[in-house]
């Protein structure tokens, strides 16, 4: 969060980058892209920090696994100073929903024939099956991607019983988290998209129940092995006003007003959360901003509360 703060320009894949827009600040430059354009995004990165901007290169996990940071350090950074933030990669994130599948010995393997050939990719996954490690699968299906993982399901299928553990985690750790447990044998791969993780045990694995009955593979997202959403804590009602007579409903053109009020009462809450924050009726003229006065409200006197006319 601290790098974020700081940077000058900020560069990212456009759904990452969307995740993290309430914690840029005011005025900050910012390239984000679709996807395949990794190479153009990196330039961009390498040439804005050889320009002498403080440059934040945002991506999904951990970014020196299946992501950033390779393809940064492999253009060249010659005489540019790189921070490389650790992250948590989504084979950890899906781990500590499931339980602890990769508790021993395991392999990672990307199903991408981007950059790697598709002919090594299965010699890696006859080795792993060889080696009868757990195997968690990055990129294991996408639009275009169809028979790579049936593909590798077989490929593992000749090494591991029919009733092997097999579990897919989609979105971990975010709010549509999706965990579904299976075997070698009653596996689909239609269950799985790109942005799904797919763990494959060895023979060794077994699926475990927790104190409450339930299996070991579907604890939900608020477990200690994944940390929760962070959620705006409760605003206090003011008291109502003594005016009986009063007409309080509101009137048609500012019901949509106060409805953004509160949704700016919770961006704000969100990037102050050692405030209390209260919001009154708000004209908004720009969505961003909450973060435009993220510089002000942090130099109010009052510590306590926060109180945005």
């Amino acid at each position: 969060m601290e790098r974020l703060r700081q940077a000058t320009f900020v560069v990212g894949y456009g759904p990452y980058v969307k995740q993290i827009r309430d914690l840029i600040r005011p005025g900050t430059r910012v390239l984000a892209s679709k996807m395949g354009t990794e190479e153009m995004r990196t330039s961009a990165a390498i040439e804005a920090a050889r320009g002498g901007e403080n440059v934040a290169l945002v991506c999904g996990g951990d970014p020196a696994i299946y992501a950033m940071a390779s393809p940064v350090l492999e253009q060249g950074t010659d005489g540019i100073d790189v921070d490389i933030v650790p992250g948590v990669t989504a084979s950890l994130a899906a781990s500590a929903i499931l339980g602890a599948p990769l508790g021993h010995d395991h392999v990672t393997l990307s199903l991408s024939d981007l950059h790697t050939s598709w002919e090594n990719i299965e010699k890696r996954l006859f080795a792993a099956a060889d080696g009868d490690f757990v195997v968690a699968l990055y990129n294991p299906r996408s639009r275009t991607r169809l028979r790579h993982l049936p593909r590798a399901i077989e490929i593992l299928g000749t090494r591991r019983s029919p009733d092997t553990p097999v579990a897919v985690v989609q979105q971990a750790c975010r709010k549509r988290q999706k965990v579904i447990t299976s075997t070698l044998a009653e596996f689909n791969p239609e269950w799985v998209d790109m942005n799904s993780l797919v763990v494959v045990g060895s023979s060794t694995t077994r699926f475990v129940t927790t104190g409450g009955g339930r299996p070991g593979s579907s604890r939900p997202a608020t477990t200690p092995g994944c940390p929760p959403r962070r959620r705006s804590p409760p605003r206090r009602r003011s008291p109502p006003h003594d005016h009986p007579t009063r007409d309080r409903r509101p009137r048609h053109p500012r019901r949509a007003g106060e409805a953004v009020s509160r949704e700016l009462a919770d961006r704000v809450q969100a990037l102050l959360p050692d405030r209390r924050v209260a919001i009154g009726f708000v004209e908004l003229s720009s969505p961003s901003i909450p973060e435009a006065l993220v510089d002000v409200l942090r130099h109010q006197e009052d510590p306590r509360a926060v109180v945005v006319p």
